[in-house]
């Protein structure tokens, strides 16, 4: 593990190298969601779309546990490296796989227990939720998987292997595609066979990120042992992203029985599209983040202010340039990127390209949000992170939902999501220059 580039080489080429892998990781991760959209809608039609859109929060909450487990790690090692100290950062690799063992098992239970009751309350009826259903009794089980995969990945690039993180998504993702032709367009078996190529795929991932890992660290036994102490880091300082994302769970299952209040089974149709187009748009700016993490709790470890500010504001410009772009993209080709998973529905393909272009209005400033939550993991300050975590969730998103679509109709739930990129731009700023002159006048004491 040569990691003392990360505390000399230039941080425009770092942020570049290390965003890289991780954009495509995640973009490869995105192609699981968009690929059994686009199959499924082609294949089943809306009622497909709808299907997925009920089991897609539960989804969320396996990768708001991988969140966990994988930023905790992958920080608390990227700390220890920097302080030259080894046989920490592999006691934190150790304590993590336990943790996302443990926790993906405690999910797996809890969900499949709970699926049906999950879907009706989002508003699912009929033959939507009974092909919902179909696809969460197969993918719910297996979705251990997915934490593992999603802990694995942000450890490989704390462990200096960013292309290796990227090259294991990236093979999930296009076996992913392979299967989803087979299973859902050559044998017709829809939604079952997009979830039998979701599973089979993530395992391979979760299989090849842990071999590599292994391989890499090269980790013992003694490493494993259960540190309570140790753990209650990974926790604290994965929390805000694991809590983020496990609130947008709770915001799309709103979402979804918004859209189904105010638009039918065609608003959750087009909720779908949506969802599958974000993932693409939006993860991106997230590996910005993502690859920006590593080089400022390495940094910050070291005691090197300077490259911990520079690294910061340096990925805060690219994640907004990156979403201005997109922004364009969405407004100019809005119908055409809906048409991806429409076939013969100009109703539908219409509520969708109108839900995309409302909903990213706001894109360019959800790139300071973004950034400050990875700015925070670095450092290890779970507690603003987390308070940043909870208002965009809670304060800038729910608030909203609850408010507009009686006032605005469905698009007032489009319109929910560039209010909640203003909110967290604001406070995102606030809390990331407040930290840093913080830091700056102790000294980063400490750490």
């Amino acid at each position: 593990m040569s990691e003392d580039r990360l505390g000399k080489d230039p941080i425009s080429s770092l942020i570049v190298k290390f965003s890289g892998p991780a954009i495509g990781a995640l973009i490869a991760h995105a192609l699981y969601n968009i690929t059994d959209r686009v199959f499924v809608g082609r294949a089943v039609g809306s009622e497909g779309l709808a299907a997925l859109s009920l089991a897609f929060p539960l989804m969320l909450a396996f990768i708001a546990l991988g969140l966990v487990t994988g930023v905790g790690t992958s920080s608390r090692m990227a700390i220890c490296l920097g302080a030259s100290d080894r046989d920490g950062a592999l006691r934190a690799l150790g304590n993590g796989v336990l943790l996302a063992l443990i926790g993906g098992g405690v999910f797996v239970a809890a969900s499949v227990a709970g699926m049906d009751f999950f879907a009706s309350t989002q508003g699912g009826e009929g033959r939507v939720l009974s092909l919902s259903r179909d696809y969460m009794r197969i993918v719910l089980p297996g979705s251990i998987f997915s934490v593992v995969g999603m802990t694995m990945t942000p450890v490989l690039r704390a462990l200096n292997r960013p292309n290796a993180a990227m090259g294991v998504q990236l093979a999930g993702a296009l076996l992913n595609v392979g299967l989803d032709w087979w299973w859902v367009m050559g044998l017709g078996a829809g939604v079952k066979g997009a979830a039998w190529a979701t599973l089979v795929s993530q395992a391979f991932m979760a299989l090849c990120g842990a071999v590599m890992v292994f391989r890499t660290s090269r980790v013992a036994p003694r490493h494993f042992l259960p540190d309570p102490a140790l753990i209650r880091r990974i926790v604290s300082v994965g929390l805000p992203s694991g809590l983020t994302e496990m609130g947008f769970t709770i915001v799309i299952a709103l979402m979804n029985r918004q859209v189904k209040f105010y638009g039918g089974d065609a608003g959750l149709s087009a909720l779908g599209i949506f969802f599958g187009l974000d993932a693409l748009f939006f993860l991106p700016a997230i590996g910005v983040g993502e690859g920006a993490q590593p080089i400022i709790g390495y940094n910050y470890g070291a005691g090197n202010l300077e490259r911990v500010r520079k690294t910061t504001w340096t990925a805060v410009a690219y994640a907004v340039g990156y979403f201005c772009i997109s922004l364009i993209v969405v407004q100019v080709f809005a119908q055409e990127l809906a048409g991806l998973f429409v076939k013969d529905d100009p109703e539908l393909l219409k509520m969708a390209a109108w839900g995309l272009r409302v909903s990213y209005a706001g894109a360019p400033m959800a790139g300071m949000s973004i950034t400050a939550g990875y700015y925070f993991q670095g450092i290890g300050n779970w507690r603003a992170g987390l308070l940043s975590a909870l208002c965009r969730v809670v304060l800038f998103v729910l608030v909203p939902l609850m408010v507009l679509p009686p006032i605005f109709g469905i698009t007032g739930v489009w319109m929910a999501l560039p209010v909640a990129d203003l909110g967290g731009c604001l406070l995102g700023f606030y809390l990331v220059s407040k930290s840093l002159r913080s830091i700056s006048s102790r000294g980063l004491s400490g750490r």
